[in-house]
C-alpha cells in the first residue's frame, strides 16, 4: 500500500513539473488527471475492503450465535414426543377391533379367545353386547333370557365342558377317568358379556343393582347346562 502511495506521489510531481515546462498538451492534462483519480478511487476501495469483509464475518458470526439451538432438555423432550407417538400408534394397532366370531361358539378355545377379546376391548364387548341383546325378551323372566342369550352365544357341547368353579370332575360311563371341567367363574370378560347384554338400556346404578342377580343366574344356567341340554335338543326334534 505504502508503494502505490509513493508511486501516486511521484507521478503528481512529475505532472507538476511537466505543467510547469508546459510540455503537456491540455488534453494531456486531462488524461493524466483522470488516471491519477482512477488510481485513488481504487486506493479508497482496496483500503475499505478489508473493513468491509470483516464486518460481514462478524454479521454471519452474530447471526450464527442469535440462532437459538434446542437444548439437551428440549432435544430430549422432543425424541420422548416422538418415541410416545410411535407407541400410541403401536398401542392403537395393537388394541384393534376383532371381528364378531360366527355364533354360537363351538369349541372351547374358540370360547376361551372371546373371553379375553371381551376383556380386553371394550369396544368388542359393547359390538358384542349389542349382538346378544337382540335375544332378550322383556316380558319374560331373568332366567329364560339368560338362557335364550347363552344358547345364542355358545352351544352346549361347549358349556357342558364348564363348571362355575371349575373343580368338579365328571365320569365318562364308557371310561372311569375323570375328566377336569374349565372353571366358568374365572371367565370374567364372558361375565362382564353377559352382564352388559342382559342389563341393556340401564344406566350405571341400575347395571350396578343388577349385577348380583344377573351372575347368579348365570351360575344356574351353567350348573344345569347338562338339564337345559337335553331340554335344547328335545325343542330342536320337535
Amino acid at each position: 500500500m505504502t508503494a502505490r502511495f509513493e508511486t501516486m506521489e511521484e507521478r503528481i510531481g512529475s505532472l507538476e513539473r511537466e505543467v510547469k515546462l508546459s510540455n503537456l498538451k491540455l488534453s494531456r492534462i486531462e488524461e493524466k488527471l483522470d488516471e491519477l483519480l482512477s488510481m485513488l478511487i481504487e486506493q479508497k476501495v482496496a483500503a475499505r475492503q478489508p473493513d468491509a469483509e470483516r464486518h460481514s464475518a462478524n454479521e454471519d458470526t452474530q447471526v450464527q450465535e442469535q440462532v437459538p439451538q434446542p437444548s439437551s432438555k428440549e432435544t430430549n423432550a422432543i425424541e420422548e414426543t416422538e418415541k410416545d407417538k410411535d407407541d400410541e400408534q403401536e398401542h392403537h394397532e395393537h388394541e384393534a377391533v376383532p371381528e364378531i366370531p360366527v355364533l354360537p361358539v363351538r369349541t372351547v378355545h374358540a370360547f376361551l379367545t372371546l373371553d379375553r377379546n371381551c376383556a380386553r376391548n371394550e369396544a368388542f364387548l359393547q359390538q358384542m353386547a349389542e349382538e346378544l341383546q337382540q335375544n332378550v325378551v322383556a316380558s319374560q323372566k331373568r332366567a329364560r333370557n339368560v338362557r335364550r342369550v347363552m344358547e345364542t352365544l355358545v352351544t352346549y357341547d361347549v358349556l357342558c365342558q364348564f363348571t362355575w368353579s371349575g373343580r368338579k370332575a365328571t365320569t365318562n360311563s364308557s371310561s372311569p377317568s375323570l375328566f377336569p371341567k374349565y372353571s366358568f367363574e374365572d371367565q370374567s370378560g364372558i361375565i362382564a358379556l353377559l352382564v352388559k347384554a342382559l342389563s341393556y338400556g340401564l344406566n350405571a346404578e341400575q347395571t350396578k343393582q343388577e349385577k348380583s342377580s344377573i351372575v347368579k343366574s348365570v351360575c344356574n344356567a351353567v350348573k344345569h347346562s347338562s338339564q337345559n341340554k337335553k331340554r335344547f335338543c328335545q325343542k330342536r326334534k320337535e
